[in-house]
């Protein structure tokens, strides 16, 4: 086999360093990121959180410039961001779950697709197991929707990625 005639020492260091080769890989694909330059000198960011094949949150930023390295940023912050969103959006709930205007609920195969907001600066989308928590956090978006613009912004850009 190939691997065999790899010198043992170069084996060695080959297997040292496929820890930190597999983690890098699972980020890349658990948290993609992707910007798009606009005329004006924005930039549309669409930054996800998978689990596997699932998207579990989806945001889209509108950002005052492109970050350097939005890809190796987002994957230093994004399970974190993805935190941070859900807990912020849990902790202004409000016992009442009306649906703000600008939210939207989509039935996925058993499961309920979040929208958040209606466009610029911010778009999130969510995919949760059952309809009433999607109901409960989206009752909580107008009491959040200012902050987390800014909030996204700043842990992707003071991301440390070295």
């Amino acid at each position: 086999a190939f691997a065999s005639r790899i010198p043992a020492s170069r084996r060695a260091e080959v297997d040292r360093r496929a820890v930190a080769w597999r983690r890098r890989l699972r980020d890349e694909r658990s948290l993609p990121a992707e910007s798009y330059p606009q005329p004006d000198g924005r930039c549309l960011l669409r930054l996800s959180v998978m689990d596997g094949a699932e998207e579990l949150m989806r945001i889209l930023l509108m950002a005052p410039s492109r970050p350097d390295r939005i890809e190796l940023r987002w994957q230093a912050v994004g399970q974190a961001v993805y935190r941070a969103v859900l807990q912020e959006l849990f902790a202004a709930v409000t016992e009442q779950p009306a649906l703000p205007g600008d939210c939207a609920l989509e039935d996925l195969d058993g499961q309920t697709l979040l929208l958040l907001g209606d466009g610029e600066p911010l778009r999130i989308a969510l995919t949760l197991p059952e309809a009433e928590t999607a109901r409960r956090l989206a009752s909580a978006w107008p009491d959040c929707r200012k902050a987390l613009p800014d909030r996204i912004w700043k842990a992707v850009t003071n991301a440390n990625i070295f």
